[in-house]
């Protein structure tokens, strides 16, 4: 099932009748899916777009022109080319990012991108979404730049050198490290096993702080 989500994406559309529809898009080539995705035709569908995509990288590189090359065919290309490599979790948050974006993006030039406009987006995601959301916004479009500069795409990353914007000092500070007299209260006498060990075996094995 996560796999099949990694490669859909859900779009809800409001009908003429005043209902709500799911429909669902192949990411890779932005295709919308005739079948269910959860279904066995769903599955042979999202197999052979995926298919398509692969035998369809070398194109898109070789054959879009400057006047075509939006963020969003750009986008596509990355997805094909470096999702494979990247954690489940690490593609979910970058298509949430893409998602947030939009279908607009399908008409901004990458060429014609500005620093200025990231920062925009940037602070419209954080008053959306929160700050960690807007700066993670420009790191994931900072990424996917670079990408394009690598093949030409753009001369320079816009993102490049775009600052992230600081927690405020008043903020209370979240997920902090436990004192030493936290870990003793939570490992006290009375701790249930099924909280003890995973505590002790996260601290204890380097995996939390």
């Amino acid at each position: 099932e996560m796999c099949i989500r990694d490669r859909v994406k859900p779009v809800r559309a409001k009908l003429a009748d005043g209902t709500t529809r799911i429909y669902y898009y192949h990411r890779a080539s932005g295709r919308r899916l005739e079948h269910d995705p959860w279904s066995a035709d769903g599955l042979l569908e999202i197999q052979g777009l995926d298919a398509e995509a692969a035998s369809t990288e070398t194109i898109v590189r070789s054959v879009v022109s400057p006047q075509t090359r939006s963020f969003a065919a750009l986008w596509r290309l990355y997805r094909q080319s470096k999702f494979p490599l990247l954690a489940l979790r690490t593609r979910k948050d970058y298509d949430a990012v893409r998602d947030w974006l939009g279908d607009a993006m399908e008409r901004v030039p990458v060429a014609g991108i500005r620093d200025s406009s990231i920062e925009v987006l940037r602070d419209k995601a954080i008053l959306e979404r929160g700050r960690r959301f807007g700066n993670y916004v420009v790191q994931v479009m900072r990424i996917v730049l670079a990408f394009g500069v690598k093949r030409k795409w753009l001369k320079a990353n816009p993102a490049k050198g775009l600052e992230m914007v600081p927690k405020p000092k008043t903020e209370r500070a979240v997920n902090r490290s436990w004192t030493m007299a936290e870990i003793r209260a939570v490992l006290a006498a009375d701790c249930p096993p099924h909280i003890a060990l995973p505590v002790l075996v996260s601290l204890y094995g380097s995996l939390r702080e």
